[in-house]
């Protein structure tokens, strides 16, 4: 593991779970998820809830859901 992964905020680490280039995205710390929702679009239904789940975890009153809501993609 690499020592700016382990440094990484818990949102980031999200990210980067969804093996994409997310570098566009971020600025100085902050994430454009209005962006990355709209890119997220053509995803994988796994690589969209890293998205949902690192939303949810850099502000959850913006972006509230559940563990389940969010990985409930993996049931169908």
């Amino acid at each position: 593991m690499s020592p700016a992964y382990i440094k990484a905020p818990p949102h980031i680490k999200a990210l980067l779970a969804a093996k994409k280039d997310i570098a566009r995205f971020l600025t100085r710390g902050a994430v454009d998820y209005d962006a990355l929702f709209q890119a997220s679009k053509s995803w994988s239904s796994s690589e969209r809830a890293f998205v949902k789940l690192s939303a949810h975890l850099y502000n959850p009153r913006t972006f509230p859901a559940t563990i389940d809501e969010i990985f409930s993609v993996f049931d169908d």
